[in-house]
């Protein structure tokens, strides 16, 4: 949904909030239906603060999603690291 830059709306569970971070509201499970009702009006303005809800969207998916290039990196590191600490332990220093 957010790289579809589409705010969202959650439940207060740490996670999901920061998740989310600036793309969307969270608000806590108990809430009154009415407070709920008012996060879903906000999403749904137009204007500068959606403008402001999309970009912040568009940034979050990013940093949730990294690139190809960037996960193959990440993915080789921690292979490097895997294939090191299997050498230290084999060595004796682990």
């Amino acid at each position: 949904m957010m790289r579809a830059r589409v705010p969202l709306m959650v439940g207060d569970a740490p996670l999901l909030a920061a998740g989310i971070g600036a793309a969307g509201l969270s608000l806590a499970l108990t809430a009154p239906g009415e407070a709920w009702f008012t996060a879903l009006d906000t999403l749904m303005e137009t204007g500068a603060e959606r403008a402001r809800a999309e970009a912040a969207c568009a940034d979050q998916s990013a940093l949730l999603r990294p690139s190809a290039a960037q996960a193959a990196r990440r993915w080789y590191e921690t292979l490097q690291e895997y294939r090191a600490r299997c050498l230290g332990f084999s060595a004796g220093r682990v």
